[in-house]
């Protein structure tokens, strides 16, 4: 069975059909494979039309063109956000020469330098001598190699940094300086998220629900799950290129998830438990963290500036909404369905034998009613 050219577009009411194509962004998915490729970029994207229809094929359906064009609804239109991170510099680790400790000992102390730790830990000694004793000398030793080392590192950094004495002072008695933050590293991070709406225009037809609720079900299910060749193990599925006339075009893409609400928002479910509408969100990632910018650079395998303002630049045909509606355009799911079998549209399951839920005598009750009320 052939789909639709356009999956997830609204059955055919009086509106016109260009109309409500006009008013539906429309993606552009090609699936692709990795394809090695010289330099640092590594592979780039080749077109696997052959393994996808293939795959299509198994369950039924087949594409009526390439690419494959989903509608979907404008509620959550892509957002790109460019970040840049800073942090510290090998400074602020240059700075930090002395151990958490003796930055600690000069707070309790209430110090601002080297000196003036030493001479009141010299004094707190001094006056507390049998507590020295006690330990046969171990705190006056201990005082002295503090003592020692103060003076080495401050020495130390004197002699390279003339006239910065005091400022070495401070850093060994736990006093921080400021250094202005780098640059680390730039991301950029689309994030795209979509809802595809399959409409299912007469729930109580088979032919009806294969096209427009399994078929399109099966062609967006096949670009994001993974592949077996011997129905035990399976690798990675398709990578993609996706294009969106005027908002995007992201090559390479992955698919990061899809969510299939059946029902959709309202629940809506036939009599016969047959799906009248399915939700299908797709959200897609791309397969490099930054968007590069420069003077003589351009390529076609990664973002760029470049690409992204060309895509900007970029729009859709706009469809005449003068002419007949009620299915004016071949891409309405509902003008399709009467086109290429009106006998098919008509056809329930109640026709089929299938009781009706209201019965002959309720029904006469009915007409009764419309006959001497005709308001009703």
């Amino acid at each position: 069975m052939q789909l639709q050219k356009i999956i997830g577009l609204p059955p055919s009411t009086y509106i016109s059909d260009s109309l409500m194509l006009n008013s539906m962004p429309v993606l552009e998915f090609t699936p692709c494979y990795p394809e090695m490729e010289t330099g640092l970029t590594l592979f780039s994207l080749k077109e696997e039309w052959q393994e996808y229809e293939s795959l299509l094929e198994k369950h039924g359906f087949s594409l009526s063109e390439k690419p494959l064009k989903l509608a979907f609804l404008a509620e959550n239109l892509p957002a790109d956000s460019f970040s840049n991170d800073y942090g510290e510099s090998f400074l602020d680790k240059l700075t930090d020469v002395v151990s958490s400790g003796a930055a600690e000992i000069s707070q309790i102390f209430g110090s601002r330098n080297v000196k003036e730790t030493y001479g009141k830990i010299s004094s707190i000694l001094s006056e507390s001598g049998g507590v020295a004793g006690m330990v046969g000398g171990g705190m006056d030793t201990a005082v002295k190699q503090a003592k020692s080392f103060f003076e080495k590192a401050e020495g130390g950094f004197g002699s390279r940094f003339q006239g910065v004495g005091d400022l070495v002072s401070g850093l060994l008695a736990g006093a921080r300086i400021d250094f202005p933050q780098i640059w680390k590293n730039s991301v950029y991070n689309p994030s795209y998220s979509f809802n595809i709406r399959l409409f299912n225009p007469n729930p109580g037809n088979k032919t009806a629900t294969e096209k427009y609720i399994i078929g399109p079900l099966a062609a967006i299910l096949l670009l994001g799950l993974p592949i077996t060749e011997d129905g035990s193990t399976y690798n990675w599925p398709f990578l993609h290129k996706v294009y969106c006339k005027g908002l995007f075009h992201m090559d390479p893409a992955f698919i990061t998830n899809i969510t299939v609400t059946k029902g959709g928002e309202q629940q809506l479910v036939s009599y016969n438990q047959r799906l009248s509408i399915v939700d299908v969100r797709i959200d897609i990632g791309s397969l490099f963290g930054s968007i590069l910018a420069g003077k003589q650079y351009e390529s076609k395998n990664r973002p760029t500036l470049e690409n992204y303002l060309n895509i900007l630049k970029e729009e859709r045909k706009i469809e005449s909404v003068r002419g007949n509606p009620q299915g004016s355009q071949s891409s309405s799911p509902t003008s399709d369905l009467l086109k290429t079998n009106p006998s098919v549209a008509r056809e329930t399951e109640t026709e089929k034998g299938i009781s009706p839920r209201v019965g002959a005598s309720e029904k006469g009750i009915y007409d009764t009613l419309k006959t001497t009320q005709p308001s009703i």
